[in-house]
């Protein structure tokens, strides 16, 4: 794994294949192990003698947590800090305290919240909208 590129491509690949063979939290980390090459083979050997050989310890979101903060360079995460807090001081001052409240971890995540926040608004805007306006017509008709 030269690259973030590869390194998150094989991520999501062997979270494909567990979702598929739905496979077991407790099971995820010694499967994936299993399908390392080369530097991931040698930083995961690492990795265990630092865990004294006892890998059950580690539970997925642990080992991905780790995966990133070895095979992404660290530019790679600040530039997505800084993107995502990009994205987030663009947004309308009534989104931006929602969205930083629930510290999105990627750009990605800070555009899904914003959107879905959006589509809420708006649902319940044209609820309002259309509550006001039969309620409009009704006392209309009652005059």
């Amino acid at each position: 794994m030269d690259n973030p590129t590869k390194a998150q491509m094989w991520l999501t690949s062997i979270e494909t294949i567990f979702r598929y063979m739905k496979c077991p939290n407790d099971q995820k980390v010694q499967c994936a192990v299993f399908f390392f090459e080369d530097r991931g083979t040698a930083w995961w050997e690492t990795t265990e003698r630092m865990l004294g050989g006892n890998v059950s310890k580690i539970t997925w979101e642990q080992f991905k947590e780790s995966f990133y903060a070895k095979f992404f360079f660290v530019n790679v995460v600040k530039d997505e800090a800084a993107r995502t807090e990009k994205f987030i001081k663009g947004l309308r001052l009534g989104l931006q305290g929602f969205i930083r409240a629930l510290r999105p971890a990627t750009h990605a995540d800070a555009l899904r919240l914003a959107l879905d926040m959006s589509l809420h608004e708006r649902a319940n805007s044209s609820k309002a909208v259309g509550r006001g306006s039969t309620l409009g017509q009704k006392r209309k008709a009652e005059l």
